[in-house]
């Protein structure tokens, strides 16, 4: 009898044990805890009272109601708020860095800055490693010296030179000797804030540490600040001895730090922007001032769609930045904004090394970044923020070209749209970059919205205003020429990028094809309606993806100051279909005409002209051309009536 006793004992023990599979935990132990720490107190009552009332009071910890919210995403029959939780966890996830890496072992201190008499001195106990270089062979990015007749017109040139540069990610432009600008002083008496950069960590950037900003560092003037870059780079080089320094040697150490650091190695940067302090001081340089390759102008230069895309509240991106760097001052491997290109303009002081990865090999790049730092794959910035300074050895490794080049003073780099690439400084220098849109890059746009929408990442510029408003200068562009016979260049300019086949076009025509399917297939026509409560000078969002609003909206009563893109129509709330409105600027059949009057078609241009002639439009008939208007429109008609066959052919096949 006793021994069926312990085998039936063992049996039942046995079934207790058995793993549950997974997803069907069950949850009821959380009800039996809070019984058995009743019951314990109270069998505790009679021996001590303080102990009875912590016993029954205790609340649960916050890892069990962590796990009690993280079983619900085990059941796949919950409709969990998977987009709100998702994006907390993995914003913690990234924060707070797996508990491996948070007990690492800290290096000695290779740089102190400041003391207890100043704030801008520094002791710099790190010194160069001239045996442990650690620099792969990479290929040169082009070089380019346009002749001072290339050299006036900057976007021409550019798009001349595309062809071949873009295949390397970043290219460096020598001006000719005769436009070199003369050195100006304008920033000299301004003052900057500074942070500080640990170069030894920027491998590991955001592995140990939550998703801020860098440690802040002191304030200086540009003078202070030189003066301190070189008392730094002076300690760090002092086994290099007296001569120059050649620029191989500080890329090798700088390699050297990110891969195998020894030490701490830190240093000071500062950024701020360069449009407050071109007006007064530069204005005597009036070459500087009106030129085509000063970067306060790039952006809004004819052929550069840029402010188009701008609200007020989103202009910041036309303004140039200013990077004031010393030695191993670095920007980490990053795309720009939207993918936009960039040109940067080295003022004064040492070189700049850059690096840049073509766009074909953008997307291998990123495996490579979730294969090294899966932590920071689950981040809903990455990669358009979140991207460590990997060592070029390992990108090499895994078959990605790197391309370098050294910018010198008085030098441009330019990198071309959706290219990777990163820098870092020789020494003290001051640089200053801006971005821009020509017409190539508007394929790359169309892009970078959607994935941007996929990945919730707020946009910097609306997508959608900028082709509205492009289109509508092309078209404004084909009226004065064809009707009002003012064939100039800038006008020939957007011709080129109209027609059948424009590049402008075809993204028109694409954007326009996506908003009437969704018009189609995601909103009901019945209870829509223009915009009311918004206007075209202020960016809105979507609530869900943060896609921008300028074409279409939907927003419910529930929530009036809450708006959605058209395809999260049904996660804006919980209310029924019949509650929610939708929104459009303008109607399918509107953008139908600007696609039509795109391509060509002269009644398309009459009619848009006609029809849309209005102050806030961008498209005007002034008082004195509208005689004009009024015969251009009788001669349109006539035309038309005459030439009707080969208006029938342009749109439907001939009969064989």
């Amino acid at each position: 009898m006793r021994t069926k006793r312990s085998s039936s004992h063992a049996k039942k023990k046995a079934e207790e044990d058995l793993a549950v599979p997974p997803g069907f935990v069950s949850l009821t132990s959380f009800t039996l805890k809070r019984k058995f720490m009743g019951r314990k107190a109270d069998d505790l009552m009679a021996v001590d009272k303080k102990s009875r009332a912590g016993s029954v009071d205790t609340p649960l910890r916050n890892i069990e109601i962590e796990k009690f919210k993280a079983s619900f995403r085990q059941r796949p029959w919950i409709c969990y708020d998977q987009f709100k939780n998702f994006q907390e966890t993995d914003r913690n996830d990234v924060s707070s860095p797996p508990q491996k890496d948070s007990v690492s072992v800290r290096l000695p201190e290779g740089t102190i800055w400041g003391c207890a008499n100043c704030h801008d001195c520094v002791k710099v106990t790190a010194r160069w490693q001239r045996n442990e270089s650690s620099l792969p062979s990479l290929s040169d990015a082009p070089i380019f010296y346009p002749t001072r007749e290339e050299f006036k017109d900057t976007l021409k040139y550019i798009a001349k030179i595309r062809p071949t540069a873009e295949n390397y990610g970043v290219c460096r432009i020598v001006p000719p000797p005769s436009s070199l600008l003369e050195e100006t002083k304008t920033w000299c008496g301004s003052k900057f804030t500074t942070h500080f950069q640990k170069i030894d960590g920027l491998q590991n950037l955001y592995a140990n540490k939550k998703l801020s900003e860098f440690e802040q560092g002191p304030e200086f003037t540009l003078e202070s600040f030189k003066k301190c870059a070189n008392d730094f780079k002076a300690q760090y080089f002092r086994k290099y001895g007296k001569g120059p320094l050649v620029s191989a040697i500080i890329e090798g150490e700088y390699w050297r730090i990110i891969e195998k650091p020894n030490v701490e190695v830190k240093v000071l940067c500062g950024e701020f922007s360069s449009s407050t302090n071109t007006t007064k001081e530069v204005a005597k340089y009036d070459e500087y001032e009106k030129s085509e390759w000063n970067l306060n102008n790039i952006p809004k230069l004819p052929g550069s769609l840029l402010p188009f895309g701008c609200y007020k509240t989103s202009s910041a991106v036309l303004v140039p930045q200013l990077f004031i760097g010393m030695c191993f001052a670095s920007q980490c491997w990053r795309t720009e904004d939207h993918h936009l290109y960039s040109i940067s303009y080295l003022h004064s002081g040492e070189p700049k090394v850059c690096y840049g990865i073509p766009f074909e090999y953008t997307f291998k790049f990123v495996e490579v970044l979730k294969k090294l730092h899966p932590e920071l794959a689950k981040h809903p910035d990455f990669p358009h923020k979140l991207v460590p300074q990997l060592p070029l050895s390992v990108l090499v490794s895994e078959g990605i070209p790197v391309y370098h080049c050294v910018q010198n003073p008085m030098e441009f780099v330019v990198t071309f749209p959706g290219a990777f690439h990163t820098e870092f400084s020789c020494g003290f220098n001051l640089a200053e970059t801006v971005r821009f849109a020509p017409f190539d890059w508007l394929p790359h746009g169309l892009k970078i919205v959607e994935l941007y929408a996929g990945k919730c990442f707020k946009t910097s510029i609306s997508q959608d205003k900028l082709l509205i408003g492009a289109a509508k200068e092309a078209v404004n562009a084909q009226w004065e020429s064809f009707a009002l016979k003012n064939k100039t260049v800038q006008n020939q300019m957007w011709i080129s990028a109209s027609g059948k086949n424009g590049i402008l076009t075809n993204a028109v025509k694409e954007r326009v094809r996506d908003e009437r399917v969704r018009w189609k297939y995601l909103c009901n026509m019945a209870q829509s309606s223009a915009f009311d409560g918004l206007d075209a000078t202020s960016k809105v969002d979507c609530t869900i993806c943060s896609y921008d609003l300028y074409l279409s909206a939907v927003k419910c009563s529930c929530c009036p100051n809450k708006y959605a893109c058209l395809r999260h129509s049904k996660q804006l709330c919980s209310c029924p279909w019949t509650s929610k409105r939708f929104f459009f600027r303008y109607e399918i059949a509107e953008l139908d005409l600007l696609v039509e009057a795109l391509e060509g078609n002269l009644k398309a241009i009459h009619s848009w002209v006609k029809q849309k002639a209005q102050p806030d439009s961008g498209i005007k008939i002034s008082e004195n051309a509208r005689p004009n208007f009024e015969k251009q429109n009788e001669v349109i008609l006539k035309s038309q009536a005459q030439n009707a066959f080969v208006l029938l052919s342009d749109d439907e096949d001939a009969p064989s």
